[in-house]
């Protein structure tokens, strides 16, 4: 175990690695499990609040992988959902960071460009796609789809006027008005 210190003279526990081939290698199994530091906690009567080693642990997203590629990925407001998008087959995945996994997983009919959460939480989100459309979801799957004028690059979403811009090819932006189901100009 590796020990460095923090501003203040704290000694922490730092992960473990090596290197092989000017490649470094870090053990992710090198430290105690979430179990182990509750059932430290308990038996020593102490607040894990202020144990370093364990507010300097790492902990790992299940199943937080595409096939092939994943193009884009985006974090809710409330900062509990990660959404992305990937390839081959195309598909879009959200992930909930408390409980560490898969919350939900949609395959697409086309592959996605960029992808907005629309919402505080992940039940509402926006998907630009390659075949010039944006598709809707709710938590329920495929709500809506709308086609784009132009191929889009990227979206950005106005809360305020519940606008969705669209960027396209050169300089064009799209503003799409979430209220009317339109392109404003």
């Amino acid at each position: 175990v590796l020990l460095t210190s923090r501003p203040g003279g704290a000694a922490v526990m730092a992960m473990q690695w090596t290197t092989v081939n000017d490649v470094k290698t870090y053990n992710l199994s090198g430290g105690k499990t979430l179990t182990q530091f509750l059932e430290d906690s308990t038996k020593e009567s102490k607040s894990l609040k202020k144990d370093e080693n364990y507010k300097s642990r790492l902990e790992l997203m299940q199943d937080f992988e595409f096939r092939e590629t994943s193009s884009r990925v985006c974090i809710s407001k409330d900062r509990q959902y990660i959404g992305a998008v990937g390839s081959y087959p195309p598909e879009m995945k959200v992930f909930d960071t408390e409980q560490l996994g898969l919350k939900f997983m949609h395959r697409t009919d086309h592959e996605s460009i960029d992808i907005v959460f629309l919402d505080t939480d992940f039940r509402k989100l926006v998907m630009l796609q390659t075949d010039r459309y944006m598709e809707f979801h709710s938590q329920f799957g495929k709500h809506h789809k709308f086609r784009v004028p132009k191929p889009g690059r990227e979206l950005a979403y106005d809360k305020s006027q519940a606008h969705l811009y669209v960027a396209a090819d050169g300089s064009q932006v799209f503003r799409f008005d979430l209220d009317e189901g339109i392109f404003l100009e």
